[in-house]
């Protein structure tokens, strides 16, 4: 691949980077601070349903946590990855030092999922597959030194739980997963999780029309964005008068 094209899939990802509910280049230290992730096209997904979803994300929306005070800025940042490891393995890291979020939510597109997909792990090697660059990782590998297995913070099968409540009016059922498919989806969950496990999580959606539409995933993706925080919030990890993230 020449430069002049690498350039432009960084430029698209840049394009799809932005700030929601309070605009901002770096990130807001006394507010809650948001990251959500979706993917570009890759193989037969032409139009990838997680971005597809991710970008109808309604940040006033989001129900409030519970104990912090209605009016603390919500600041949520979208951004669309490259279905390629180099530009996961940098630009990943890259978003957690500018945006300092206190919840990192990534979503990715499963050709065999039929639900809203909670992801508890994710795998440090077995990459061998190809991304769109046709590159692969060095000694398919996310993190060299790294552990071979990474379990989120979350407790995935409590929101799976709750999503399935809420389908009786969403009409989105959700499932459990400990297996993201050492892929890119994968890949990136590891990068984050080797970053902060009890901040990250990851979430697979099905193929646009197999059975959602993007808007029945959005209103998915933004109830466990809730629980998220929910769950944050039960461990005193939403403080608003720091600097750093612990």
């Amino acid at each position: 691949m020449g430069s002049s094209e690498t350039e432009a899939k960084l430029e698209v990802i840049q394009k799809f980077e932005k700030s929601t509910t309070k605009s901002s280049d770096t990130a807001d230290e006394e507010g809650i601070n948001i990251l959500i992730t979706g993917f570009g096209p890759f193989r037969d997904h032409v139009v990838n349903a997680s971005w597809e979803a991710v970008k109808l994300i309604n940040p006033d929306g989001i129900p409030w946590p519970p104990n912090i005070p209605r009016g603390t800025p919500l600041n949520v940042t979208f951004c669309q990855l490259e279905v390629a490891y180099t530009t996961v393995n940098t630009h990943v890291p890259d978003l957690w030092a500018k945006n300092k979020p206190h919840l990192t939510v990534h979503v990715g597109v499963s050709g065999i999922a039929k639900a809203i997909t909670l992801e508890q792990y994710a795998h440090n090697g077995g990459y061998c597959s190809p991304d769109v660059r046709e590159c692969v990782p060095d000694n398919n590998m996310c993190v060299k030194g790294g552990y071979e297995l990474l379990q989120s913070g979350f407790n995935m099968a409590d929101i799976v739980n709750k999503l399935n409540i809420a389908s009786q009016t969403t009409g989105v059922r959700a499932e459990l997963s400990h297996d993201p498919g050492r892929f890119l989806c994968d890949f990136t969950y590891y990068r984050s999780l080797s970053i902060n496990k009890d901040r990250t999580a990851f979430i697979h959606v099905p193929p646009l029309g197999k059975p959602f539409t993007a808007e029945e995933m959005a209103v998915a993706i933004t109830i466990c964005v809730s629980e998220f925080l929910r769950q944050l919030q039960g461990k005193g990890m939403l403080v608003m008068d720091v600097t750093t993230n612990g």
